[in-house]
Order: C-alpha cells, then structure tokens, then sequence
C-alpha cells in the first residue's frame, strides 16, 4: 500500500494526500489506509493530525482493528 511506504517516510503529507484521492475516487477507506496515514502523521511529529484522523475513523463508522 502506497500509504504505509508514504508513512515509514515520514511523508504525511503524500500519505494524507493519498487517502484524499481514495475518497475522491470514491475507493472505499479501510481502517488499514487510516492506520497508516496515523502513523505517517506521527512519524512526522504531527500527533494533532494523527487525533484528526482518529476522530475523523470514529465518524466514517469503520470498526477500529484490535491492537495486538
């Protein structure tokens, strides 16, 4: 997933980019894609965005993966 490569860069910004064109192409969001684009924001030391999408995962009504 181009996500995940995006967020072990660092890159927030390609991988907030990237989640924005699967919602404008209408692709369905996975909490995988979401996860990812999290950790993308953390790695780039933006943890406000990391809880906007959080939060933005909680209104979409996509069921949060069990943390192993």
């Amino acid at each position: 997933m181009f996500i995940t490569a995006n967020a072990r860069l660092g890159d927030a910004v390609a991988a907030l980019g990237l989640l924005r064109e699967m919602k404008n192409a209408r692709v369905p969001v996975t909490v995988q894609a979401f996860s990812a684009a999290m950790d993308a924001c953390l790695r780039a030391n933006n943890p406000d965005l990391a809880l906007a999408l959080s939060a933005e995962l909680k209104r979409s009504g996509i069921e949060p993966d069990e943390v192993r």
